[in-house]
């Protein structure tokens, strides 16, 4: 966290979620510790999306942190879809690269210019994957409903089965992703521990 606070402006990609409230926070800390300038949030507000509306939390997290002053809201409609003029930039440059929505941060990396950005990428997979629940219990229990399955008064539902993850891939391609995205899984430890480092190293 110390180089990019050392780097301003340094901007934090805040959303108002865990991931990115941690790390506004962290930087927070860090640069008031140091004698640096504050960190500024960049936040993005999208018109007509009320599933993406969290401007109560992120207000609540600026005002904690003490950050209103410098805090950036950006504004934002059709003009951030896939395949609108904001990604038709990167598209046209790099081709469809992971994560698909990456141009989000391109304006954002542009006022960056000169100093350094922060974002909460990734922090899923550490502060929320790892909490998964086993699968052990849900198989248990469809071993047992097929036992049960010819009896009369059958005491379990039928187990749903989960959707496919992949629809828009060519069967043969989906079959090979999801055989790769199984093995991904189990690979995955259960402890946090473990989950930080694997995080770490498979991000290098």
């Amino acid at each position: 966290m110390l180089p990019a606070v050392c780097r301003p402006p340094c901007l934090v990609s805040f959303s108002g979620g865990v991931d990115s409230s941690l790390v506004l926070a962290v930087a927070a800390r860090v640069a008031r510790r140091e004698g640096l300038p504050d960190p500024v949030p960049v936040t993005w507000r999208f018109t007509g999306a009320p599933r993406a509306e969290e401007s109560d939390w992120q207000d609540r997290v600026i005002a904690e942190l003490g950050l209103g002053d410098g805090w950036q809201i950006l504004q934002a409609g059709d003009d951030l879809d896939l395949v609108g003029p904001v990604a038709g930039r990167l598209l046209a440059r790099y081709g469809q690269v992971h994560p698909p929505n990456r141009h989000l941060h391109l304006p954002i990396v542009e006022l960056a210019r000169g100093g350094a950005l922060l974002t909460g990428v990734g922090g899923d997979q550490v502060l929320a994957g790892w909490r998964r629940r086993p699968r052990t219990l849900r198989v248990r229990l469809g071993r047992l409903w097929a036992r049960l399955r010819g009896t009369e008064g059958g005491l379990l539902p039928w187990p749903r089965r989960e959707p496919d993850p992949f629809p828009w891939l060519r069967p043969e391609v989906a079959r090979q992703v999801r055989r790769a995205f199984r093995a991904e899984q189990r690979a995955e430890p259960r402890r946090l521990a473990g989950r930080v480092a694997w995080t770490c190293a498979a991000a290098i």
